[in-house]
């Protein structure tokens, strides 16, 4: 068979939908070939979308008419903005904390049918990518061969464009529990991966399904991974509406990125209030970090020094704590080790970006990203698994 005709079926192969006669053998037509199917790709994705939203809405006003029966017109108020963001086809902002079980749980079930519908999108556009630089492929090789070599070169600049879009897209694309290989997701409690929040909820996508309240921050575009949360310093924290479990042994790891001018920052903690009963993660500077597990008896309360200051630019930070021995791991090594027992049982009230910092009071300053939380102490193979996760 010739090239064009290898050209030909490719195409008829590729994009089943467009007449067997069609022959690629310009770039032009190859783009216009693409941007067809990505188009039909899209717009079946904002019909799915839209008729699921419906759904959404339908149930919403269900809900409505009972609470307006009751009398509830916060309730009612507070539903029927969702409702209608909902019909005009997104997901409005939607503040957890002041809303119904009932609606919350409504919410997180349209959340979850939303996120399927966009992996799907994502998965169909993947093919496509992969299906049209095979195209490009035959196409190089074809207008090679017919000696257009300016012609060839341009179309292995769109190959090359396409690829580095795809490793853009995977990188900046959040992960998921499905994602996550199944050793680390033993014993994972928490997972706020500070994506697609609505107004000033916040989701944990761990099993657990804690939920969460910013009181201040901001969410930036662009983090570590995905999106991630922006802290001033002042008075920006986010506070955990349910409690953790007890746990003897545990890991805390988090993305950071600390602003240039901040000073003592903290990042997590889980108390009540009583003096020497803590659990505190923090950075006295960019050069010591802060461990406290100082609950049920327990004493273990120290700075770790590290050998050099933390740059303003993303960082992996990790605390393991077996019960008796802590291991501080930076950027997927481990850095230092601390003989001390500690424990995370009891007197639980946890928030993120703020806490104490080893003598004063101090909420974060800069972005985090992928806070996580498990209730045993992970291996250090596994700590090292996990900061690969993120740079692949």
């Amino acid at each position: 068979m010739t090239i064009r005709g290898i050209l030909i079926l490719s195409v008829v192969l590729l994009f089943a939908t467009l007449p067997s006669a069609f022959a690629i053998e310009t770039l032009e037509d190859a783009k216009r070939t693409y941007q067809a199917e990505h188009l039909e790709i899209d717009r079946s994705f904002q019909l799915e979308q839209k008729e699921l939203l419906a759904k959404y809405a339908a149930a919403l006003a269900s809900v409505r008419l009972e609470y307006q029966k009751e009398g509830d017109l916060d309730t009612v108020v507070l539903v029927k903005k969702e409702e209608d963001a909902a019909a005009d086809g997104s997901l409005g902002d939607f503040e957890a904390g002041g809303a119904p079980r009932k609606v919350v749980d409504l919410r997180r079930v349209a959340e979850s049918q939303v996120e399927k519908i966009h992996a799907g999108r994502k998965e169909r556009v993947e093919r496509l990518n992969q299906q049209y630089i095979r195209l490009l492929d035959s196409l190089k090789a074809f207008l090679t061969k017919q000696g257009k070599v300016d012609e060839a070169v341009a179309v292995l600049e769109e190959i090359r464009r396409v690829r580095a879009s795809n490793k853009e897209e995977e990188k900046s694309s959040a992960l998921s529990m499905e994602d996550l290989p199944v050793d680390l997701q033993k014993g994972l409690v928490l997972w706020v991966p500070f994506e697609k929040e609505e107004g000033d909820a916040i989701s944990d996508i761990s099993d657990s399904q804690n939920r969460g309240v910013a009181e201040g921050s901001v969410l930036l575009e662009k983090g570590r991974i995905g999106s991630a949360r922006s802290f001033r310093g002042d008075t920006d924290r986010i506070v955990l509406q349910d409690t953790l479990p007890d746990s003897k042994r545990f890991t805390i790891a988090v993305w950071v990125a600390v602003d240039p001018t901040a000073g003592g920052v903290s990042v997590f903690s889980d108390f009540d209030g009583k003096n020497a009963n803590d659990l505190m993660f923090s950075l006295q500077s960019r050069d010591r970090i802060h461990i406290r597990a100082d609950k049920n008896g327990e004493k273990l309360n120290t700075v770790i020094q590290l050998a050099e200051p933390l740059s303003d630019s993303w960082h992996h930070l990790v605390w393991v704590h077996d019960s008796r021995k802590s291991y501080l791991y930076l950027d997927g090594e481990q850095v230092a080790s601390y003989e001390g027992r500690g424990s995370n049982e009891g007197f639980h009230r946890a928030f993120i970006g703020y806490g104490n910092h080893g003598g004063a009071w101090s909420n974060f300053k800069g972005d985090l990203d992928e806070f996580m939380f498990w209730k045993r102490d992970l291996e250090e193979e596994e700590v090292k698994e996990l900061f690969q996760l993120y740079n692949y």
